[in-house]
């Protein structure tokens, strides 16, 4: 994976041990480059290029770029979609088929005995249940760095492999406890950007 920035003439690759960091001192610089990531990731057109094996890449579902750390939420609404399709997929696998339509078949069968009249319920779903449920990530971990990690992995676990830009993330930890981040991060192989 690279990133062209047309401001500069070589590209910033992403390869395995490799900690990318790009330093822009110039602050309208630096804010063309992060609104310039920002409008790309939400689809709008931009100047900075993300590329795979040389073929460009758009950042709408390829970039994560991360400005706030100490309010990060692990319940992102494209995530719990991703966990509650592989709960519906669980359910009515071979193994677990019979246990789901018994238990919605109870289900209906209890709430039909609440009504003076027959009735049926013929849109409880397995997907109708978990969506009742209001599932969601459990996040008791309490320090930020660690939230980052777990929503990293979870990014990547659910959905794809994606280049994570942290916008001034040293302005907010201690440098060793970025240098520790970022050791994790190399080891697990994330694709980052330091901006």
């Amino acid at each position: 994976m690279k990133l062209m920035i047309p401001y500069f003439s070589a590209p910033i690759c992403f390869a395995e041990n490799v900690l990318n960091t790009l330093v822009v001192e110039n602050q309208k610089l630096f804010r063309e480059i992060v609104a310039d990531i920002s409008q790309q990731i939400a689809k709008w057109e931009g100047k900075i290029v993300l590329s795979e094996e040389d073929e460009p890449i758009p950042m709408a579902g390829n970039v994560e770029m991360l400005q706030s750390y100490l309010d990060l939420d692990l319940n992102q609404k494209n995530l719990l979609n991703k966990v509650q399709a592989i709960l519906e997929k669980t359910a009515v696998d071979e193994a677990h088929y019979l246990e789901t339509q018994a238990a919605v078949e109870r289900y209906n069968s209890k709430l039909s005995f609440a009504c003076p009249a027959d009735i049926e319920c013929g849109k409880l779903t397995v997907s109708n249940v978990l969506k009742m449920a209001g599932i969601h990530f459990t996040q008791i971990l309490s320090d930020p760095l660690e939230n980052l990690y777990q929503y990293m992995t979870l990014v990547r676990e659910l959905d794809k492999d994606k280049l994570f830009v942290f916008v001034n993330l040293r302005s907010w930890f201690l440098d060793k406890e970025v240098e520790s981040f970022m050791q994790t991060t190399l080891l697990h192989k994330f694709n980052v950007l330091l901006l």
